[in-house]
């Protein structure tokens, strides 16, 4: 027979048993098995599959006491029936396999500590299939963290770290960009930024046409359809791709322009007066799948779509001196299409007619004199007859694009 110590120590405030060895068992442990002498288990209670019913049933009958159901919660037995350790769990027996022959027991992971909740988002409220150029979305980055996009319908892009520039397609919609930041075992709660998505156009030649929502350089943060100061925008010489002076430039002084640019700059071969052409140039500044509009266009625009006037406007006499860089007015062309009068800059630089004179670039060259062009303009009370404006080419002028 084998033979087994069983030691008891008793302690002030309980007493421990020591099986195996006439050691101390440690000062946490109430029971220990020590295999230090002999190898052996312990070996729990072998019940049947109909044990543990039967059990089960004296657990939730209803004769028997609170107090003894609770006592009965974890208790541990092997089940012959299936080969699984199982122990009650209060409601039924809980296996502790895991193979496939009978239902494993997957303890809960333990509470992950979530990642800050990122933020704020920053980027564009407003926002077009027809954007000048790409915007980017973007929280404070922290190390580390993965972060999860969320974007409004027909919006498409994904992205894993702290900003997201996101496409707009034809058929995006207003909505949420949301983010979330994870640690690897949990996430954040998001940070959400509501974006509105406007689609700016108007008539031309009964066909309604998409233009940009902005001038170029205009502050792309600023809603297109309420009229301020932000939507001003740059001020461009014809036959330049880059300004000639920045909308927030002071009056003076800027470089100013005394040449004058080729005729093809915008397509055209200049070998008629009023040529229309559509096809962009190297040389055109408006983003891809845009371009400057020609003559015929903007006279289209001015003659089929109602006027409305909105800002404090300036008049002739004062026109002169209207340097305030906080100016502004505008008209809303139909319902869809706001453009500022922002004025010009003229050839040594300085800043004329904001909020009195809507000037814009035309694609369209005159051969003579050759270094004038057509320019559309309106003013509060009149829209031009583009056909006949024209207007030196060192100018410095607004430019709104349309879609190719």
């Amino acid at each position: 027979m084998l033979a087994s110590t069983v030691t008891f120590f008793n302690l002030p405030l309980w007493a421990q048993v020591n099986i195996g060895d006439d050691v101390a068992p440690n000062r946490f442990s109430l029971l220990e098995i020590n295999v230090l002498h002999q190898s052996g288990g312990l070996r729990l209670p072998q019940l049947t599959a109909a044990q543990c019913d039967s059990l089960s049933g004296v657990f939730t009958s209803p004769t028997t006491s609170t107090a003894d159901k609770a006592a009965a919660q974890g208790l541990v037995v092997f089940n012959t029936g299936n080969g699984c350790v199982e122990f009650w769990s209060g409601d039924s027996w809980v296996s502790l396999c895991d193979d496939s022959s009978s239902t494993a027991y997957v303890f809960p992971s333990p509470a992950c500590e979530p990642p800050p909740q990122p933020g704020p988002i920053t980027g564009s409220k407003y926002a077009s299939p027809n954007m000048p150029g790409s915007v980017t979305y973007s929280v404070p980055a922290v190390d580390g963290l993965r972060y999860t996009w969320s974007l409004p319908v027909g919006w498409s892009g994904s992205s894993t770290s702290a900003s997201i520039t996101p496409t707009l397609t034809n058929m995006a919609e207003s909505g949420t960009i949301s983010v979330t930041a994870s640690n690897g075992a949990c996430s954040s709660k998001p940070s959400n930024f509501n974006v509105i998505v406007g689609r700016c156009g108007a008539y031309l030649n009964n066909e309604w046409r998409i233009f940009m929502c902005w001038n170029l350089g205009a502050n792309y943060n600023a809603d297109p359809f309420t009229p301020s100061k932000d939507l001003n925008g740059d001020y461009y010489v014809w036959g330049s791709d880059i300004p000639v002076a920045r909308a927030t430039d002071p009056p003076y002084p800027i470089p100013g322009s005394t040449g004058y640019y080729p005729l093809t700059w915008y397509g055209g071969s200049g070998d008629v007066t009023l040529e229309m052409t559509t096809e962009k140039s190297a040389y055109d500044p408006c983003p891809p799948g845009y371009r400057v509009p020609n003559m015929e266009e903007w006279t289209a625009l001015f003659a089929e779509n109602e006027k409305d006037n909105k800002g404090d406007w300036a008049t002739y006499n004062d026109a002169s001196s209207s340097y305030c860089l906080d100016c502004w007015a505008g008209a809303m062309f139909g319902g869809s299409l706001y453009l500022p009068a922002a004025g010009l800059r003229g050839t040594i630089g300085e800043l004329y007619a904001r909020g009195y004179l809507g000037d814009y670039w035309t694609a369209t060259a005159i051969t003579k004199p050759n270094d004038y062009t057509f320019v559309a303009e309106f003013t509060q009370d009149a829209v031009n007859d583009v056909s006949e404006r024209t207007e030196y080419r060192g100018t410095g002028f607004s430019i709104r694009c349309i879609k190719e």
